[in-house]
C-alpha cells in the first residue's frame, strides 16, 4: 500500500507539470493569434464567443490527447507489468479497463477546461476596443502575461524537485538494500526445496535419514563446492520465529529469550553459507540425535541474552513446542551453546539482520521439508538442473521446486523497492525534461514578445551581451523562485517516504542540495 500511494502521488504530480507545460503554450498561442482574434471581435464576436472558440479548440486537443494516452498506456501497461515484483498480489487483474479508459479521458477533458480556459480568459480579457488597438500595435501580451508564464514555470521547477528528491531517496535506498551484508555470500549459491511425500508427518528419524542421503548425493556432485541441507533458509516465507528459556540468564530484557528463525541445518551449512563462525565451533558430524543437544547462536542473539560474557558451554532449552523428542528422559533436554555465528539477514533484506538459532539437523524436529544449498565453482545454471536427477534417485515421487541462485532470491526480496524506485526515477526525468522545456519557453515566447523592445535597446547601444544578460537574468529568477518553492515540498515529500527507506535519512541535505543542484544545471542550459 505505501509503495502504491508513493506511485499514484509521483503520477499526481505529474499531472500538473504537463499541464503547467500546456498552459504556458496556449497563452503562448493565443497571444500568437491576437490578429485573428482582433478581426474575429472587430467583425462583432464578442469575449464569450471568442473564449468559447478558444475552449472548443483546448479540449478537442486534450480528448485526442487522452484517448492516444489510454492507447498508449494500454500498450505500455503489458511491458510494465512484465516488471512487477513477482510478490506483489492481484498481477493479473492489473489492466487499462472501462474505468480507467473513462477516468484518463475524463480526467484530460477536466484538464483540457481547466488549463484551456484560463489563457482564453486571459488573451481575450482586454475587450473588444483594447484587442483591436493591442492587436494594430502587435503587443497583446504584456507585464501580466509575463508574470504568469514565469509563475507556471517556476511551479514545474518545484514539482520537478519534489519529484527528483524522492526519485534520489529511493534510489539511494534501494542501492543501501542491494550492497548490504546480509551475513552469508550469494555469489555461487543455489538453493532449491525438496518436499517427499508424506514428510511433514515422518518419524524424525526417517526426516534425518532422507537428508543424510541427499547431502551425500549432493557432495559428490561434479562442479559442487560444498554442500548442505536445512530446514529453512534466509528468505523462506515458512520461516518459524520460537521461544526459549535461558539457564541462569546474566541478562533479561524484552527482547530476551525470543529467536526470529531457528533452523535445522548440516554439519557444512556456514561453510556453503559463507557465514562464518566468530566463536566456539561449528556443527560436526558427531552431532547426531543420540548424541547431547547442542546449538549455535547468533551474534546480536547471544549479546541480548549473555551481554559481554561468553555463551559458550551456557545452556538453554525450548519450552514452546511439546513435539520436540525426549532425551534422556527430559520432555525439554537442554542444549548447550557451542558457537557464535555472524549475524545474517533472515526474514528480508530490508529488516536487516537478526536473531537466529541454529541446530543440528540430526536433531531438530519441526520442519515439513528440506531446502539443499550448494556452492559452485562453476556456472550456477548449470548445477541447476542437476539436483532434481539426485533426488529422483533417493525417492522419484518427491517433488523439487523453487530452484535458484541466490542472487535471484535476493533479488526477488529487494524488487517492490526496485521497481518503485526505478518507476518514481522515469517520473522525475520526465519532470526535468518538461520543466527545461518549460523555462526554455518562457524566455523563448518572453523574448519574441520583446523584440521592438529589444530592437530599441540595441538602437541605443546596448551590445549582444546585454541583451543576453537581460534574458537569462529572468530564466535564473525562475529557477531561483521554483527550486525556492520545492524545497519545503520536497522536503515534506521525502519525510512521508520515511517509511519505504532504508540506510538513508529523509532529510538528507546532500539529497536535497544535490536535487536542487542537479534541477538548477537542467535549468542553466535551458536559460542559456
Amino acid at each position: 500500500r505505501p509503495g502504491l500511494l508513493v506511485l499514484l502521488s509521483a503520477s499526481g504530480a505529474m499531472l500538473p507539470v504537463v499541464c503547467v507545460n500546456v498552459a504556458t503554450l496556449l497563452l503562448a498561442r493565443g497571444a500568437a493569434r491576437e490578429r485573428e482574434l482582433a478581426t474575429r471581435a472587430a467583425l462583432g464576436a464578442g469575449r464569450r464567443r471568442l473564449v468559447r472558440q478558444l475552449l472548443v479548440e483546448n479540449v478537442t486537443v486534450a480528448i485526442i490527447a487522452g484517448v492516444v494516452g489510454t492507447l498508449l498506456a494500454s500498450t505500455l501497461l503489458r511491458v510494465i507489468v512484465a516488471f512487477l515484483p513477482p510478490d506483489l498480489p492481484r498481477v493479473g487483474e492489473i489492466a487499462v479497463d472501462m474505468r480507467v479508459a473513462l477516468f484518463a479521458v475524463g480526467l484530460s477533458l477536466v484538464t483540457g477546461v481547466a488549463f484551456g480556459l484560463l489563457p482564453a480568459l486571459r488573451v481575450t480579457r482586454s475587450g473588444h476596443g483594447s484587442l483591436v488597438r493591442s492587436a494594430a500595435r502587435g503587443t497583446l501580451a504584456g507585464t501580466h502575461e509575463g508574470r504568469l508564464t514565469r509563475a507556471l514555470a517556476a511551479a514545474e521547477f518545484a514539482l520537478a524537485l519534489v519529484l527528483v528528491v524522492a526519485a534520489t531517496l529511493l534510489a539511494r535506498s534501494f542501492w543501501n538494500l542491494v550492497t548490504s551484508d546480509l551475513g552469508f555470500n550469494t555469489q555461487q549459491l543455489v538453493a532449491a526445496t525438496v518436499a517427499p511425500p508424506g514428510f511433514p508427518d515422518a518419524a524424525p528419524a526417517l526426516k534425518h535419514q532422507f537428508a543424510a542421503r541427499l547431502l551425500e548425493q549432493l557432495e559428490v556432485t561434479q562442479g559442487v563446492e560444498a554442500a548442505a541441507v536445512a530446514s529453512s533458509l534466509p528468505f523462506d516465507t515458512g520461516l518459524f520465529a520460537t521461544n526459549f528459556a535461558v539457564e541462569n540468564p546474566p541478562v533479561t530484557t524484552p527482547a530476551s529469550n525470543f529467536s526470529q528463525a531457528y533452523l535445522g541445518v548440516s554439519a557444512n551449512y556456514f561453510r556453503t553459507m559463507g557465514t562464518s563462525i566468530i566463536a566456539g565451533r561449528a556443527f560436526t558430524a558427531a552431532d547426531r540425535a543420540d548424541r547431547p543437544r547442542v546449538v549455535i547462536v547468533s551474534e546480536r542473539l547471544a549479546r541480548l541474552n549473555w551481554g559481554d560474557e561468553s555463551p559458550i558451554g551456557r545452556r538453554l532449552r525450548f519450552r514452546s513446542d511439546p513435539r520436540q523428542p525426549v532425551y534422556e528422559g527430559e520432555q525439554y533436554p537442554w542444549f548447550t551453546v557451542v558457537g557464535v555465528a555472524e549475524d545474517v539477514a533472515v526474514r528480508n533484506v530490508a529488516n536487516g539482520k537478526a536473531e537466529t538459532l541454529y541446530l543440528p539437523i540430526e536433531q531438530f524436529w519441526d520442519f515439513v521439508a528440506l531446502r539443499a544449498v550448494v556452492r559452485t565453482a562453476a556456472e550456477p545454471g548449470a548445477i541447476a538442473p542437476r539436483i532434481r536427477p539426485i533426488v529422483a534417485s533417493i525417492d522419484p515421487l518427491a517433488p523439487v521446486s523453487d530452484v535458484r541462485t541466490f542472487e535471484a532470491r535476493v533479488g526477488d526480496n529487494v524488487a517492490r523497492p526496485r521497481f518503485t524506485a526505478y518507476l518514481l526515477g522515469t517520473f522525475a526525468g520526465i519532470a526535468i525534461f518538461l520543466a527545461a522545456i518549460g523555462v526554455y519557453g518562457v524566455l523563448a515566447y518572453s523574448m519574441s514578445r520583446r523584440t521592438a523592445e529589444i530592437g530599441v535597446r540595441v538602437a541605443f547601444g546596448a551590445s549582444a551581451g546585454d541583451v543576453f544578460g537581460m534574458l537569462f537574468r529572468q530564466g535564473l529568477g525562475v529557477i531561483a523562485v521554483g527550486i525556492a518553492a520545492g524545497l519545503p515540498l520536497a522536503f515534506g515529500a521525502a519525510q512521508l517516504l520515511s517509511g519505504l527507506l532504508y540506510g538513508v535519512e529523509p532529510s538528507s541535505a546532500a539529497v536535497l542540495g544535490g536535487g536542487a543542484l542537479a534541477l538548477a544545471l537542467v535549468g542553466l542550459a535551458a536559460s542559456f
